[in-house]
């Protein structure tokens, strides 16, 4: 293997934040040389395991607490290197240039697209359609080369085939609804995994439509013209021998993936289309007012009302969205609403009052529809919940009640969940927290989930008494 050259050598000292700037420079430069990839293909290929490394500490660090702030500067590197990949190909397809060096560029423009998209998901922002665009193309393209085709034997094929099933096969699982540390576990699953789902047979659970700008979507009881089948049974499959051996995917997530990949469970888990009303409170405080109807932040300790009401009290209304429900299933939906609502942003809490009672949810993605609304995913937290009043155990600091909200464990012996404002608590921390019914002394154990807005922990009590 040849010694790395001291240019990439003396990057490596930088910063990950300046090094991404100067690599990214460097690749502005590149560009013209995609031009002739023949006489400079090793040079425009060589930044890329630097590139990706860089990438990878920039997401698992980011510069920002802002979701699409900590997404620009790895998904800005790798966008330059995947522009010069699509512009080698094109410069390939033009001069009719050997079947290998299209391959190989086909295959590396493949493998950046599927960085990309992990930089959009780890951050939970919504992939731009044109790159589903770019990655069916791409794949079609080696198809009409021979490179792909059925019964062709280049060596290149296996690669292209895994590369063009990854970005499919995680995006068929509504990546948004898992936080970053998942989603790197569910992308190292697929790298040992992904060549066991086959695409273009008979049968298959999931439809690739390769005119779509979505992720593969559920094979309804049609044949859909010009769309294969994708069956992930062999990855079912490496979901139970995973359990058991490797342990790329902590237990949760085999749950999950076998929900989204398992057909007896697909059918009834559905997403269902829907244009019910919705009425929304976002943002904690707002959600914690509207549900137990105060205002008053010194006395809504002793106002905590019960959680599981169907009505919104008298002064609810002024905090609520309106929107439309326009599909769902039993772990999310997606809403509509008119204009671009200020407080609709990323990683807020969102309680929804609904015909059935009210509802905890994440706000995992917003997206500007092309009628200037907006559309918005919401993750469904547990559906047992309190607002609580909660406070640090520490006495010796000033320690007033914060609006919060508790999700009790769901069988014995399992650790509560507090929903608490961000920055405020870190793990080991003792808080004591006031519900309608009872007052715990809890120590946070874990962080679960945390954005800009809230930090979801798993509390296990020390002491409770009646309030």
């Amino acid at each position: 293997m040849p010694e790395p050259s001291p240019h990439w050598e003396a990057l490596e000292l930088l910063a990950p934040k300046a090094r991404a700037g100067a690599l990214e420079r460097i690749l502005r430069g590149n560009l013209q040389l995609a031009d002739n990839p023949r006489a400079n293909g090793e040079r425009l290929l060589d930044p890329r395991p630097l590139l990706f490394a860089t990438a990878e500490e920039l997401l698992a660090h980011p510069v920002s607490d802002h979701p699409r702030e900590a997404a620009a500067p790895p998904i800005a590197l790798l966008n330059a290197q995947y522009e010069i990949e699509l512009r080698a190909i094109h410069s390939c397809s033009r001069a009719r240039a050997d079947f290998d060096l299209l391959a190989t560029f086909i295959e590396a423009a493949l493998a950046t697209l599927w960085q990309l998209l992990l930089g959009y998901w780890r951050r939970q922002l919504v992939v731009p359609e044109r790159l589903w665009g770019e990655l069916h193309a791409l794949y079609q393209l080696a198809c009409a080369t021979c490179i792909e085709r059925a019964g062709a034997n280049h060596p290149r094929a296996p690669g292209i085939r895994v590369a063009y099933l990854k970005p499919l096969l995680l995006g068929s699982l509504n990546p948004t609804r898992f936080r970053s540390p998942e989603i790197k576990q569910i992308a190292a699953f697929l790298d040992c995994y992904a060549d066991r789902a086959r695409l273009g047979g008979k049968g298959g659970l999931l439809l690739v439509d390769p005119d779509s700008t979505r992720p593969p979507g559920y094979f309804g009881k049609q044949e859909a013209t010009g769309c294969s089948r994708l069956c992930v049974r062999g990855l079912v499959q490496a979901l139970d021998e995973d359990a058991t051996d490797r342990g790329l995917l902590v237990p949760r997530l085999v749950r999950e993936l076998g929900r989204y990949w398992t057909r007896s469970q697909v059918r009834g888990e559905l997403h269902r289309r829907t244009g019910d009303p919705i009425r929304l409170a976002v943002g904690l405080e707002r959600a914690h007012r509207a549900l137990t109807d105060c205002e008053d932040d010194d006395r809504f300790p002793e106002q905590l009302s019960p959680a599981g009401t169907k009505t919104a009290g008298p002064g609810a209304d002024r905090a609520w969205l309106r929107a439309r429900c326009r599909d769902r299933s039993a772990t999310g939906a997606q809403l509509r609403l008119r204009g671009t609502p200020a407080q609709i942003s990323p990683g807020e809490l969102v309680a929804a009052l609904e015909p059935s009672g009210w509802r905890l949810g994440l706000l995992r993605w917003t997206q500007l529809t092309p009628e200037f609304d907006t559309s918005a995913g919401i993750h469904w937290l547990p559906e047992v919940f309190e607002p609580a009043a909660v406070r640090s155990l520490d006495l010796s600091l000033p320690a007033p009640f914060l609006r919060a909200f508790l999700l009790p464990g769901t069988s014995a012996g399992q650790d509560h969940e507090l929903i608490l404002p961000s920055g405020m608590f870190k793990p080991a921390d003792q808080v004591r927290a006031r519900t309608t019914g009872a007052e715990v002394s809890l120590s946070l154990t874990a962080v679960i989930d945390m954005t800009f807005h809230i930090a979801r922990f798993s509390a296990r009590i020390l002491s409770a008494s009646s309030p």
